[in-house]
C-alpha cells in the first residue's frame, strides 16, 4: 500500500482510535484513586473513573464510588480471552521501544474485545486510573529510583498490585523488559496468586557487566516460574535460552512492528543532505561514537547537516563536540521530541543513523525506513533481522566505518518512488495486528499449563547459591504478607458480580 497525498492521508490519520492525543486528554479528566486508599467492603471503587463529558476540560476532584454491578460486557472483555495485565516500568508518556510496544498491543487487544489492564508507575502529571472501553491504565504511586525504574522493594508494591489484580479480575500477567523492577515483582506476585504469566524480552544483556549479571540471574529466577517467554528477535530468544536457562519449547519470537498510519514517506525529498538521529542520549545508544562520527562526515561532505532528537546525560558530549568543531550551524539539537512529532522530524531527513552498542530489535530504524530514509546502523544484536540489506547499511562499532557508510548513503540518495516502494514492502511485513494475534495465540497455548509456584524445586535451581541468603527470607516475608492480606482484604471483597 502506497501513501497518497491529500484526503487519503488525513483519513488514515483519523482512523487511529484511541489516539495518543485522546488518551492524554482523558488523563486530564477525573481520576479515581480509591485503589490507593483503604476502604470498607461496601466502598470499593468502580471501573469507571472518567467523566465522559470532561474531554478537554480541567481535572475534576478525585472521588470514591461504589461498584456498578451492571457493567457492560465490553468492560469485562471477551469471555473467550483472559483478562490480561501488561506490566512494566516503561510506558507513555515516556518514549521508547518498550513503551510503544505495550501501547500499540494494548490498544489492538482492546479493539478485539479483550480486557487489557496496563500497570506502570506514575509519571509527573500522569497518575491514577484511566479507562477507555476495554483498555484500563493504572499509574501507580510507586517511587522511582533511576531511569524510570521503581525501587526493588517487593513488599511495598505487593499490596497495591494484588489489589489491582483482584479488582480487575486479572487472569494473566504479561511482564515487559528485564530492566523493569515492576515487571519482575508483578510476575512474582502473579505466580504466588496462581495466575498465568508471560514475559517479553526487549533487551540484549552484556553479561560481562556486573550489573547485567545480576539482572540476568534475576531474569532466570523470574522465567523459572513463568509459563512462556517471548523474544522480539531470534538472537533475543537465544539469549533467553542460553543465559536465562528457559526451555526452548517455552519460548517464541514475536518481533516488534510499526504504525504505518503514522510513519510514512512524503513526496517531497529533502534538498539539503540531512542525517537524522532519534535516540535517548545514553552510552548504550553509542552517543560517544556519534560524537566522533559527526566531525568525520561534516569534514568530507560540506553541505550535510544533522538533526538529533532525544535527550539524556550524554547530550553534553554532543554539545562539546559541536562547539569544538564549530558545527553549530550544521548540528541541530532538538531535545526531547513528542511522539506525534517524530514522523515529521524523520520526513525531513534523507539518511537515518543508529549508533547503538546493543539492540534486541531497533524500532527506530524501522520507523525511519517507513518514512523513506536510507538507514545506517551498527551491526549489533537483532538489528540485521529488522531490515533487508537493500534498506540498511550495517557497519561495525567504529566511527570511521559508520562515517563511510553515511557518506555512501548520501552519495546514493533514494528518490520518492523508491521510498514508497520500501514503505509498501514494510507495510506487508510488519503489522501490530499481526503481533497482537500471535501474542493472543501464546495466551491460548498456556491456558491448560499448570502454574509452577515459587516454592517449586525447579524454581530454586535457577538461582545461584550466593543469592539464597537474600531471596529466601524475602520470599518467606512476601508469602506471609500475602496470607495476611488474604485475611484482612479477602479476594471476595473485590469480586465483581456479573449480571
Amino acid at each position: 500500500m502506497v501513501m497518497v497525498e491529500g484526503e487519503d492521508k488525513k483519513s488514515m490519520h483519523s482512523s487511529r482510535q484511541p489516539s495518543l492525543d485522546r488518551m492524554y486528554a482523558k488523563m486530564e479528566c477525573e481520576r479515581e484513586d480509591c485503589i490507593f486508599s483503604s476502604s470498607s467492603d461496601d466502598d470499593v471503587c468502580d471501573g469507571d473513573g472518567v467523566d465522559k463529558n470532561c474531554e478537554g476540560t480541567k481535572r475534576s476532584p478525585r472521588k470514591q464510588k461504589k461498584i456498578d454491578t451492571d457493567k457492560s460486557k465490553s468492560m469485562h472483555g471477551d469471555h473467550n480471552h483472559p483478562v490480561v495485565a501488561l506490566v512494566s516500568d516503561f510506558f507513555l508518556p515516556h518514549l521508547g521501544g518498550v513503551e510503544a510496544h505495550i501501547y500499540e498491543m494494548a490498544v489492538r487487544m482492546a479493539r478485539n474485545g479483550v480486557k487489557v489492564v496496563v500497570i506502570t508507575h506514575e509519571y509527573s502529571r500522569h497518575s491514577g486510573v484511566i479507562r477507555e472501553g476495554c483498555l484500563t491504565i493504572y499509574y501507580l504511586p510507586l517511587p522511582v529510583m533511576w531511569r524510570q525504574n521503581t525501587y526493588p522493594t517487593v513488599l511495598f508494591s505487593m499490596p497495591i498490585l494484588r489489589r489491582v489484580f483482584l479488582l480487575e479480575q486479572v487472569d494473566l500477567v504479561h511482564g515487559h523488559s528485564s530492566f523493569s523492577v515492576l515487571c519482575h515483582e508483578a510476575l512474582l506476585l502473579a505466580s504466588m496468586m496462581n495466575l498465568k504469566t508471560v514475559y517479553t524480552d526487549h533487551s540484549m544483556l552484556d553479561v560481562s557487566v556486573p550489573s547485567n549479571m545480576i539482572v540476568s540471574n534475576l531474569l532466570a529466577f523470574t522465567l523459572s516460574h513463568s509459563q512462556h517467554a517471548i523474544g522480539v528477535s531470534h538472537i533475543c530468544r537465544e539469549q533467553l535460552v542460553v543465559c536465562a536457562g528457559i526451555e526452548r519449547d517455552k519460548t517464541s519470537v514475536i518481533p516488534n512492528a510499526v504504525d504505518t498510519a503514522t510513519f510514512f514517506p512524503v513526496q517531497e525529498r529533502p534538498i539539503t543532505p540531512t542525517i537524522v538521529v532519534m535516540s535517548r542520549l545514553f552510552w548504550r545508544k553509542g552517543i560517544d561514537l556519534l560524537a566522533r562520527v559527526i566531525p568525520l562526515v561534516c569534514e568530507k561532505h560540506p553541505t550535510a547537516v544533522f538533526l538529533i532528537g532525544g535527550d539524556g546525560p550524554m547530550r553534553i558530549n554532543l554539545e562539546e563536540m559541536r562547539e569544538q568543531h564549530n558545527l553549530s550551524d550544521r548540528v541541530h539539537m532538538l531535545g526531547s521530541v513528542l511522539h506525534e512529532n517524530v514522523p515529521r522530524v524523520l520526513q525531513r531527513g534523507s539518511v537515518f543513523l543508529n549508533c547503538s552498542r546493543t539492540e534486541a530489535f531497533c524500532m527506530a530504524i524501522l520507523e525511519a525506513a517507513c518514512c523513506g530514509l536510507d538507514v545506517v546502523s551498527t551491526n549489533v544484536g537483532g538489528v540485521p533481522e529488522v531490515l533487508p540489506p537493500s534498506m540498511c547499511r550495517l557497519a561495525p562499532l567504529q566511527p570511521e566505518a559508520l562515517a563511510c557508510a553515511v557518506l555512501d548513503a548520501l552519495e546514493h540518495p533514494i528518490d520518492a518512488h523508491e521510498a514508497f516502494s520500501r514503505y509498501s514492502k514494510l507495510c506487508k511485513k510488519y503489522s501490530w495486528d499481526d503481533v497482537t494475534s500471535k501474542t493472543l495465540a501464546v495466551y491460548s497455548s498456556i491456558t491448560e499449563k499448570p502454574v509452577r509456584g515459587i516454592w517449586h524445586l525447579e524454581t530454586w535451581k535457577s538461582l545461584p547459591l550466593v543469592f539464597l541468603p537474600l531471596f529466601v527470607p524475602l520470599l518467606f516475608a512476601a508469602q506471609l504478607l500475602l496470607l495476611i492480606l488474604g485475611v484482612f482484604q479477602p479476594g471476595s471483597r473485590y469480586r465483581r458480580k456479573s449480571k
